[in-house]
């Protein structure tokens, strides 16, 4: 995308090096968002969508040595990135990924203070103090004393706030995915019953890994036979092949920047690329012996 950077002051935008691992920060597209929708329901865009898409494994926090971690793996905190989700309330390593999301979205939700200027950011944490104790007093007229919550100190309260703000700017998602889910990188234009544009033909092998990740949900993936995926993913192997990688490297690679977690990539793009071949000769198999027809009429054979 243009005017994308692989650095930030909060860390290398990338979970890897392939086209499919860049990054864009979360922020950074809640900014975008907020430029057409009010603070709040920026909020709920960003960690609505990432629930209820079941895109709850796309988030990584960003390191200033390494590739990005990704903050959930196999559908619970990653271990490895226990130094970010540590300070979300209520998670620990054993917790599902859609929850590790869920406590995220409410601490970037008392957090972030949406567009305010940097420089007024103190009084909007103010000022939620100041809700949230009048809201503990009503409480406190209603509730035993166990079950109030405890109150908030402005001094105290604004600094854990900036300080965990600070921690959530460091989470980004693929730049593919902030595309599919939230349009990021594109110019919204109106049309009266347009035709959904094809997006075939693909240009190149970048461009095919682009489209299958913004089309890939809960891990699966459009049809390869549509278009000329085939065509250019045939074509990518050929020049890799020819580069002087084997072809089960080539493969085992390809399949990796498009988004196969699998221990051995090659096998599934393998099937996918020879898929035609093997339905034309399973086609054959099937096919019905022909017989030669005699038919029979008043007694005598005719052919």
């Amino acid at each position: 995308m243009a005017g994308w950077e692989p650095n930030s002051k909060y860390g290398l935008q990338r979970a890897d090096g392939t086209e499919a691992g860049r990054l864009v920060r979360l922020e950074d597209v809640a900014v975008w968002l907020a430029e057409s929708l009010p603070r709040d329901r920026v909020v709920h865009e960003l960690f609505g969508k990432l629930i209820y898409e079941g895109e709850t494994d796309c988030l990584y926090v960003l390191s200033a040595r390494d590739f990005a971690l990704p903050l959930t793996l196999g559908g619970r905190a990653n271990r490895a990135a226990a130094g970010f989700w540590q300070h979300v309330d209520f998670v620990d390593h054993d917790t599902l990924s859609e929850f590790v999301v869920r406590e995220v979205g409410n601490s970037w939700d008392d957090c972030w203070p949406g567009l305010a200027d940097p420089a007024t950011d103190d009084d909007w944490y103010i000022e939620r103090v100041i809700a949230a104790n009048r809201e503990r007093t009503r409480l406190a007229a209603l509730l035993p004393d166990d079950q109030v919550p405890p109150p908030k100190f402005a001094s105290f309260d604004t600094a854990e706030r900036r300080a965990q703000l600070n921690r959530l700017r460091r989470l980004a998602v693929p730049m593919v995915k902030a595309h599919a889910l939230w349009g990021w990188g594109t110019v919204a234009t109106l049309a009266v019953d347009a035709v959904p544009a094809s997006p075939f033909p693909l240009a190149d092998w970048p461009a095919l890994v682009v489209y299958r990740a913004a089309k890939t949900l809960n891990r699966r993936g459009p049809d390869f036979g549509l278009g000329n995926q085939v065509e250019i993913a045939k074509a990518e192997l050929a020049r890799r092949t020819a580069e002087g990688a084997t072809e089960s490297a080539a493969l085992d690679a390809m399949g990796r920047e498009l988004g196969s977690t699998a221990n051995e990539p090659r096998k599934a793009l393998k099937r996918a690329l020879t898929a035609d071949r093997m339905r034309a000769i399973k086609a054959a198999i099937k096919a019905p012996p022909t017989y030669a027809v005699t038919t029979v009429r008043s007694g005598k054979k005719a052919a």
